[in-house]
Parts: C-alpha cells; sequence; structure tokens
C-alpha cells in the first residue's frame, strides 16, 4: 500500500515467482525500508502491527527508526496521533 499511495518513481511491477508481493518487496529493500518478509517469504502474509507500519513509514521518509523510536518520530512529525484509548 504505502508504494502505491507514494507513487514511488522506479518501481515497476513485475511477475511474481514465490509470493504475489514480490516486486513490491524487492523495491522496499532498494529504497532500504524495513521488510521483514523480504529473506522470509512466509513472512510475507502475516499481518504486521502498529510497530511495524512506524518503521516502514519512518524508512520512507528516510530515517531508520525501529520499536518506540519510529512511533515517537511519526507522534513528533504529526503523521500519527496516537492510539485511542478503550
Amino acid at each position: 500500500m504505502l508504494v502505491n499511495a507514494l507513487d514511488a518513481k522506479g518501481y515497476q511491477p513485475i511477475e511474481f515467482s514465490d509470493h504475489w508481493a514480490d516486486g513490491v518487496y524487492n523495491f522496499a529493500n532498494q529504497q532500504n525500508y524495513p521488510t521483514s518478509g523480504f529473506n522470509d517469504v512466509k513472512k510475507r502474509s502475516n499481518p504486521i502491527n502498529r510497530q511495524m507500519v512506524a518503521e516502514i513509514i519512518a524508512g520512507a521518509d528516510g530515517v531508520n527508526y525501529v520499536g518506540t523510536n519510529a512511533i515517537q518520530y511519526l507522534l513528533g512529525k504529526g503523521l500519527a496521533n496516537g492510539k485511542v484509548p478503550g
């Protein structure tokens, strides 16, 4: 979804060989976005949590933060408002 939302220059859809998202994972890896499924195709179909989303968005913004640092980065930049209680 991120690659589509950014209308990423240089992304070329390719026919998949092992997984339908091969092209996106290859592009994300080239852009140095965090991709836990790049080396493990089985992980590509697993849901991701908010922390992983924060890491991907921070990476797409050009910084390499992990865990709560990625979340704090998004909050500080106004890209997220935090979790709603309840």
